[in-house]
Order: structure tokens, then C-alpha cells, then sequence
């Protein structure tokens, strides 16, 4: 069975890192429909949208290289449950404050219908988390 977990971990981890990679890159490739995105945004302040933008794709990059290396691994984990919990806060946000909604997830990622993108970080939210916990219930 901790085979099995630990083969799940691993999977959840390179998912979380190539989601992020990738995009992260995306949004850096297409930077002008990124932050056009942005300022459309009812949230974000236009005067923050390049400020955000960058810390966006600065914070989504930080979080795979965390993910990718061994030693900073649960780092990037924790890093992930809170991106993802951020994600999701901002999409019932958007969904409730606006009649556009925009998407600027970046590359196919951004093709997902807001029902799909909710589900897909919830399931990626569970798992990160279900990893924390044990990876701090093993080391406790």
C-alpha cells in the first residue's frame, strides 16, 4: 500500500509541477492577452494588473522548481494547496461578481469551462493536501 501512495505522490507532483510550468510559460508567451485578461478582471485593480501579472506567473514558476527538486518538495506542495485555494477563491469570486468572466490560465488549460476548472482544482487541492498531511503525519 505505501507503494502504491507513493507512486500517487509522485504523479500529483509532476502534474502539479508541469501544470504550473506550463502554465506559467504560457502566460509569459502570450503576455499581452494575459494582462488584457487581467484588466478585465471586476476584481483586480487596473493599476495592479502588470504588478499581479507578474506575480502570478513569478510565484507559479517559484512553486515548480519547489515541486521539482527533492529537498523542497513539500514546500512546493504547500506552496500548491495555496495557489489552488486562491485559484478556486478567484474563479467563485469572478463567477459571482461578474457577467465576463475571464480566463487567463493560459494555454489549454484556459480552454476548460469554469465548472471543469473548479473540479480540476478541487481534485488537485484533496490530493496536495492528502500528500501534506501524510508526508507530515510520517514525519511527526
Amino acid at each position: 500500500m505505501k507503494r502504491f501512495f507513493t507512486l500517487v505522490e509522485i504523479i500529483v507532483v509532476y502534474f502539479l509541477f508541469a501544470l504550473f510550468f506550463y502554465t506559467a510559460l504560457s502566460k509569459l508567451v502570450d503576455w499581452g492577452q494575459f494582462l488584457n485578461d487581467l484588466a478585465r478582471s471586476p476584481i483586480i485593480p487596473l493599476n495592479l494588473v502588470p504588478a499581479v501579472g507578474i506575480f502570478v506567473i513569478i510565484i507559479e514558476l517559484t512553486c515548480s522548481a519547489l515541486l521539482i527538486i527533492r529537498k523542497t518538495r513539500i514546500k512546493g506542495i504547500l506552496l500548491s494547496i495555496f495557489l489552488l485555494a486562491m485559484f478556486t477563491t478567484y474563479i467563485f469570486l469572478i463567477l459571482t461578481k461578474s457577467p465576463y468572466i475571464p480566463c487567463s490560465c493560459g494555454g489549454i488549460i484556459g480552454m476548460l469551462n469554469w465548472n471543469d476548472h473548479i473540479l480540476l482544482n478541487s481534485i488537485l487541492l484533496i490530493l496536495a493536501s492528502f500528500i501534506y498531511v501524510r508526508h507530515k503525519t510520517q514525519t511527526s
